[in-house]
């Protein structure tokens, strides 16, 4: 006996077929509708994504149903029958990004193209878990208020947060300048407080992503951030991705066991590089100068941006304290570079991104580094996690707009394809 023949198809493989196929074909159309902030026409989204005229009508009309796209009006000297323009609405979603960075946080909402409509900075003087959730939920609503946007409509909060973000248990450790995350669940309790999705980052991690979106990094896949300032961190972006290694902990430069004595109990938990290299080992050499009774117009509360500022105008000491401090920074770059061959290397933060203390660390680390990397500092100096804040919510916005355009990743009969 012959087995009855299945006419059925196969059934599609898991992450392929029409499904799929309809979700790249929206997220095309709606990367394009967000380069065009004069809006497009129809047969001009089928060109640029290379779809046909009756599937881009046919997710065209899906948008609009959304409220995600409007038309705007008819383009000029088209002949013929009128070509309509089609228009992302900018306010259909929002970013809010908010940075922890010691007692204050840079704070911001952003529209659906990465547009900031309002920023401020903002001083945090509760030390209690509960009271900087409540802080952060007001200024989400301040903020949506002050830019005149529907806190109902689809939104994400972006939390950039000092230390290690463990994604696992929703915990941040490795945090003394901001206690009240100790043993919090940040991306739990605010989402929570906000009735909001939350993604939570680490700020240097968030630094790199901001230089690759509007800074030094853009068009780079591979290269580091390292970041200086009352701390020292690096964040790592491998083939375009952030990595961040098996427990989140990625780019911790500060324990590098170089720059002082890492058997050193003074130094446990800081880490040898981070008490040499950042802010505070600046300030611990002028102190201990000033002792010395060296001369300088520096005084002893003195910040690491006064020195810098100090050895600009030309005072002997700030220019001496400064070259150690790029001695220092360029073994911190020898090991990034001799473990990552990074195609670039981008100093930032408070005290990094300073262009003569850069132009120094890259002549010492000429010396130890054959082939080394470029270097550069930062063009977005302390904005950096800030501006990566926003890249990391309108990444997970946009993902959300999609599902809510196509939620079962079904088919849809396409509509008619002349223009109307």
């Amino acid at each position: 006996m012959t087995a009855a023949h299945d006419d059925r198809p196969d059934p599609e493989p898991r992450g392929s077929g029409p499904g799929l196929v309809r979700s790249l074909n929206l997220r095309a159309v709606l990367d394009v509708l967000l380069d065009e902030e004069g809006g497009s026409t129809r047969p001009a989204l089928a060109e640029r994504t290379g779809i046909s005229l009756p599937t881009v009508s046919s997710l065209v009309a899906d948008l609009e149903r959304l409220g995600l796209v409007d038309e705007l009006g008819v383009a000029s000297g088209s002949l013929g029958r009128p070509a309509h323009l089609y228009g992302l609405v900018p306010t259909a979603g929002h970013v809010v990004a908010l940075v922890l960075d010691g007692e204050a946080v840079q704070a911001g909402v952003a529209d659906l193209r990465g547009r900031t409509l309002e920023q401020r900075t903002v001083l945090l003087d509760d030390d209690r878990p509960e009271g900087l959730i409540a802080r952060l939920g007001r200024l989400r609503e301040e903020l949506l208020a002050a830019a005149e946007l529907d806190p109902r409509s689809l939104g994400i909060v972006s939390l950039g947060v000092p230390g290690v973000w463990r994604a696992a248990t929703d915990t941040v450790t490795d945090v003394p300048s901001v206690p009240a995350l100790t043993g919090m669940h940040p991306r739990a309790a605010l989402s929570a407080r906000t009735g909001t999705e939350v993604v939570v980052e680490n700020d240097v991690n968030l630094a790199a992503l901001g230089e690759r979106r509007v800074g030094t990094a853009q068009g780079v896949d591979d290269f580091v951030v390292i970041s200086v300032g009352s701390g020292a961190g690096m964040g790592v972006v491998i083939d375009g991705e952030l990595f961040r290694g098996h427990s989140g902990a990625a780019g911790e430069l500060a324990l590098l066991p170089i720059g002082a004595n890492p058997y050193d109990p003074t130094y446990r938990g800081a880490g040898a590089f981070e008490a040499a290299a950042a802010g505070g080992g600046l300030s611990r050499r002028l102190h201990e100068a000033l002792a010395r009774g060296e001369a300088t117009i520096l005084r002893a509360e003195a910040t690491a941006t006064d020195v810098l500022t100090a050895a600009a105008g030309g005072d002997t000491l700030a220019a001496r304290l400064v070259d150690e401090e790029a001695r220092t920074l360029a073994l911190g770059v020898a090991a990034a570079a001799a473990m990552l061959d990074p195609r670039l290397v981008v100093l930032g933060g408070r005290v990094g991104s300073d262009a003569r203390l850069a132009a120094a660390v890259a002549r010492y680390a000429s010396r130890l580094l054959p082939r080394g990397p470029e270097l550069l500092p930062s063009t977005l100096g302390v904005r950096a996690p800030y501006e990566g804040a926003l890249a990391a919510g309108l990444d997970t916005l946009r993902a959300r707009l999609l599902a809510e355009a196509d939620p079962m990743g079904r088919t849809v009969a396409t509509a008619e394809g002349a223009e109307r």
